[in-house]
């Protein structure tokens, strides 16, 4: 029932704020992973137009997982890239993670003067950072207020706004800009649908939002724009959420329970696209070191998807 309950409230958010949406058919894929406080699940939109929106949830009070920011290394030292391009796969697992989505966007630093960007983006290729990148050892991109930030400080609170100049954090991570302003919709122009990846926060700052969106695939998942996604997430409960990387950059992994990660999502270029920054989760440092009597939480996770499905009304 609350399952039910939660699906159609999201079908009402859809109709009230979404008009090309309306009257919107939705459907809900349960997916089991009995982490302790993290939710995920994907929201299916079939009519009139398909929309898939993979969403995890986590709940930052509970003592088990902790948010991280993954960087690639530096190919060059003191030249002009920033970081490489790696398989988002390999990215994630360099740090330790259990889960994760992209991150900043990226900008082409191989190429001469005026030289236009390749059109498919390869491992290894040399690239400069867009906004905040900082992994807790290295700080491999500056804040620009250009680009909102979204970081842990070293007291451990999580934060999203527009940061001028670096301090010391846990991690940070960058995107473009803002959905959602002190619980209100923020105002964005374009009619594009792509694929997105966003990250929000409540109004307490102690529960976070991943969400991925599937798109540029008719029948499939056709995307959203940005202001769907902005009125998705303030819908959600984001009192304050920020647009990060999306297009074919755009992907949620996560790890079985035998430990091989999984693509979660459908990348719109059939495979997920190097990167150079991800966030997501990792185990707290007490649970990796054994000093706490937390169960392995990786020994209940399942290996594929549950078949649980619930239609709104």
């Amino acid at each position: 029932m609350a399952a039910v309950l939660t699906v159609f409230g999201v079908l009402i958010g859809w109709r009230m704020h979404l008009p090309v949406l309306h009257g919107a058919a939705v459907r809900f894929d349960a997916r089991d992973i009995p982490w302790p406080g993290v939710t995920f699940r994907v929201v299916v939109l079939e009519k009139p137009r398909p929309v898939r929106v993979h969403e995890v949830v986590l709940d930052l009070d509970q003592r088990v997982w902790e948010p991280a920011a993954s960087v690639a290394p530096d190919p060059d030292g003191p030249g002009g890239a920033e970081a490489q391009l790696m398989s988002p796969l390999e990215l994630a697992a360099r740090a330790g993670l259990f889960l994760a989505v992209n991150a900043n966007a990226f900008a082409w630093s191989d190429g001469r003067a005026g030289e236009r960007a390749p059109v498919h983006w390869r491992e290894g290729m040399r690239v400069d950072i867009l906004g905040w990148a900082h992994d807790g050892r290295r700080q491999a991109s500056p804040p620009e207020r250009t680009y909102w930030s979204f970081w842990q400080e070293t007291g451990g609170r999580v934060r999203l706004g527009q940061v001028g100049e670096g301090r010391p954090v846990r991690w940070a991570v960058a995107g473009f800009d803002a959905l959602v302003m002190a619980g209100q919709e923020v105002p964005v122009d374009g009619r594009a649908r792509h694929p997105r990846t966003a990250v929000g926060l409540d109004v307490t700052g102690r529960r976070m939002w991943w969400v991925v969106v599937d798109g540029r695939r008719p029948g499939y998942s056709e995307g959203m724009t940005l202001q769907e996604l902005a009125s998705w997430m303030r819908r959600r409960g984001c009192h304050e959420a920020v647009n990060l990387d999306g297009g074919g950059s755009s992907v949620l992994l996560m790890r079985d329970g035998d430990g091989r990660w999984r693509v979660c999502n459908r990348p719109s270029e059939g495979a997920p696209r190097p990167v150079p920054v991800l966030v997501g989760l990792r185990l707290r440092e007490a649970v990796r070191s054994g000093t706490t009597n937390q169960s392995d939480p990786m020994t209940q996770v399942p290996g594929r998807e549950v078949g649980d499905r619930v239609t709104a009304p």
